[in-house]
Parts: structure tokens; sequence; C-alpha cells
């Protein structure tokens, strides 16, 4: 069974009282916060059935039928393709704040957690806490029973997965550079600068996976801590939430399926193109956009309040059988 022990303790210290800036703390409606419309375009036997805005992640199976081995025998079924909003991801500069739960720990102690704020002691750097969490929507309204290939093998509850405050690595700039040596290869001007070519693309929701470092207009994923370099929040924001997606595939804690959509496997490095976000607090935002797109094309009229919840869909190809 999956440790509750993150859960648990989200229970404990809830009673805390709140105070400084973590005070939107209702908590997500998966009815109503949920824009919808980003689980399309929805594709079937490789014919768009329902539409929405140009394909992101164009689907891996591009014929009208399928097969996988099940059971011992090979398996003819009818490829499906759609987003699934399965977690959400708080990006918050008063540590231990879950405005997407609703919960406030605030005052708890160690010797390494930081509170964020708009700018650090360096000119231009924000610095915040991130909270992973899984909220599989189609599951908790049993909605998924009409999807024959959607699998919950990693769990079909509401579960805390990753906490950033407990993480030495996120809240240390030096220590994160030792323990992710990449951080020197990819954190440098020569490597940002292969960045423009995913700004650009990322822009058309169109993430060039090659290059896994870059998160578009936001910044690079190097160095995997909660500073980031950036005067507009709502991007350095975002880009923390893609940070912390990045850093659940160093962990081997991400499952993507596979190119035949038989089964879903842990991932070392994303596949970029197949995760698209919707800023569900403070202000909820009615699109979702790839990971680098500029908030000039989203974040217009967005809340810039200190916390903040995103929404993450990830793309689904699997074989229906």
């Amino acid at each position: 069974m999956r440790s509750k022990f993150l859960l648990t303790l989200i229970f404990v210290f809830a009673s805390l009282n709140a105070k400084a800036l973590c005070t939107d703390l209702n908590p997500i409606n998966a009815v109503t916060d949920v824009e919808w419309n980003c689980m399309f375009p929805m594709t079937i036997a490789g014919l768009v059935t329902m539409g929405g805005e140009e394909e992101q992640a164009p689907s891996t199976q591009e014929g009208p039928m399928c097969s996988c081995m099940e059971n011992g025998s090979n398996q003819v079924g009818i490829p499906y393709g759609f987003w699934e909003p399965k977690t959400y991801i708080d990006v918050v500069q008063d540590a231990w704040c879950f405005p997407g739960t609703g919960f406030n720990m605030e005052g708890m102690e160690s010797p390494f957690i930081r509170d964020g704020s708009r700018q650090t002691s360096r000119a231009g750097m924000t610095f915040a806490q991130t909270h992973y969490i899984l909220f599989p929507v189609l599951a908790l309204l049993d909605m998924y029973y009409d999807l024959p290939c959607l699998k919950y093998d990693d769990g079909s509850e509401f579960d805390i997965l990753l906490v950033t405050e407990i993480i030495p690595t996120w809240n240390d700039d030096i220590l994160a550079a030792m323990v992710y040596p990449e951080t020197v290869l990819f954190a440098n001007p020569a490597s940002q600068l292969a960045c423009m070519a995913d700004a650009i693309s990322s822009n058309f929701n169109r993430p060039i996976n090659e290059l896994y470092w870059c998160l578009g207009s936001w910044g690079t994923v190097f160095p995997l801590t909660g500073t980031i370099t950036g005067s507009d929040q709502l991007e350095a924001h975002a880009a923390l939430a893609a940070r912390t997606v990045f850093q659940m595939a160093k962990y081997g804690a991400l499952k993507e399926y596979d190119s035949d959509g038989c089964y879903q496997q842990y991932v070392k490095i994303w596949t970029k193109n197949r995760y698209k976000i919707q800023m569900i607090k403070p202000t909820k935002v009615s699109q979702c956009f790839a990971f680098g797109r500029s908030a000039l094309t989203w974040g217009v009229g967005a809340n810039t309040l200190d916390n903040h919840s995103y929404f993450m869909f990830r793309k689904v190809d699997c074989c229906g059988f």
C-alpha cells in the first residue's frame, strides 16, 4: 500500500492558525474548477471526434486499430486519445500553505525550510515551495468507466505525493548543484541559448521534447530548486510547477503511456509536450497552456497573489478493448 504519511500530517496540523498571506483556503471543486474543454481534442480510432485547440501532442497511434498482449494473448482494440486531469500543483510563497486542499500548516519548523518572496536578496529572483497532489478527477467523479482504457494502477484517490518543504535540495541551490551535477551543463548561457527555439515553439503550444531542460519563455528546469529568475510572477510560479513535474520524473515517480498505448511506464525524462496546465487559484484561467507559453497569452487579468494552484492535464494514448 502507498504510504499516507504526508496526508496524515495534513490532518494533524490542519488546526494551526492561518497567518501571513495563506488566506485563500477554499478547497478545489472537482466539477467547477476544472476547465473541461482542456480534455480535448479527443481521438477515437485515429479520427478527431471532438475538437478543441490544435493538438499539442499528436496521438502516437494513427491507425483505426491497435493491439496489445493481454492475459497471454494478442488483443485487438481501438486507440483512444484525450487529455486527463489527474494532478494539481500548489506553488506557494508561504511554506506549508495548501490553497488547493484548504489546509494551512504554517508554523512547522525545519532547519532547511524557507518561505518564499516575490524577490529574494538577489534581484530578479523568486523563491516558492510546491506541492504535487494526486487528484484524479475522472476517478473521483466515477466518470472513467466511460473511457475503456483509462487505468489507475498508480492510485485513484486523493493523495499528496510531494512537498518540497521537506526536500533539502529544493531549498538550497548549492546542495542541488552537488546532487544534480547536470545543472552545470544545462544552467549556463550556452544551453539557455538553445532554448530560444523552444520559447518560440512553446508559444504555439508546441514544446520541443528534445530540449527537455528548456521551459520555453519561462526559463529552464535547472537548477532543480525553488529559486528561479524572472520578474513576471505568473510565469515564475508556472515554471516552478513545471519543475516539480520534472522533479517527479527524476525521482522515478512520473508515469506516461507508452507509444503503443498498452501500458504506462515510469520515465526518468519527461515527454514535455504531453502535459499542459490550467491556473485555478487564486484566479481560474479558462484555458490550458503548454509548459513555457508566455503569460501574455493566458495570464491577462489573472491575480498575482503569492499562492497559486494549477491543474495538470496529461495526454492519454491508450488501446481500448
